[in-house]
């Protein structure tokens, strides 16, 4: 069973510092739990299968989507990218919670699911710090960092669709902005507290 309250939602555009904020956490916290996202985009380097993603191809992924295994998934820069259920599942119980980092996209489909669910929205600055941001990254083409860089403009107009709003200007102050979030719905949830 998976128990909503206990999900916890960091998404944003690109290159806003949500993957950044999300892995300090789970370095802090051992009560919390990552949800790894399926995808059938390629490994970049470093990243480990079952780990980072779970690296499937087209048709593993079309088989999961057919059989509504999928609590979300979306199609982004040309890959397809989803949250299995059994993942999240796996990762709710009690004294802990599970973090899905997931895109804008994916955000949107699984709020109606999981309405329970806590959803930070973790946004640049500005535009520009924004593009620079992308353009600093050297794994992808550009592209591709320009397909983000329109993606992400156009997902900043969700922020209104998320409990919290946190603008990642100071990565030390937004993380500690992230940390006090996810540390009262937890001290919440302890204590028998609805949220």
């Amino acid at each position: 069973m998976i128990e909503q309250r206990r999900l916890c939602i960091i998404s944003g555009p690109s290159g806003a510092g949500k993957t950044s904020i999300y892995k300090r956490l789970l370095a802090e916290f051992p009560w919390l739990r990552y949800s790894v996202s399926a995808t059938t985009r390629q490994a970049r380097p470093g990243e480990e299968d079952g780990v980072d993603y779970h690296f499937v191809g087209r048709d593993r992924f079309e088989q999961h989507r057919k059989n509504g295994d999928f609590a979300e998934y979306a199609e982004v820069h040309g890959n397809w990218y989803g949250t299995l259920r059994s993942e999240l599942a796996a990762k709710t119980g009690a004294g802990v919670l599970c973090i899905l980092d997931i895109d804008v996209q994916g955000a949107a489909r699984i709020r109606p699911e999981y309405p329970d669910a806590l959803k930070i929205f973790v946004k640049p600055p500005d535009v520009a710090t924004l593009e620079s941001r992308l353009l600093g990254r050297s794994t992808e083409s550009p592209e591709v960092r320009a397909l983000r860089l329109a993606n992400a403009v156009r997902e900043l107009e969700e922020e209104k669709f998320f409990d919290y709003s946190v603008t990642n200007s100071d990565f030390e102050s937004a993380y500690n902005e992230v940390r006090s979030i996810i540390l009262e719905r937890k001290g919440a949830l302890d204590n028998g507290h609805s949220v």
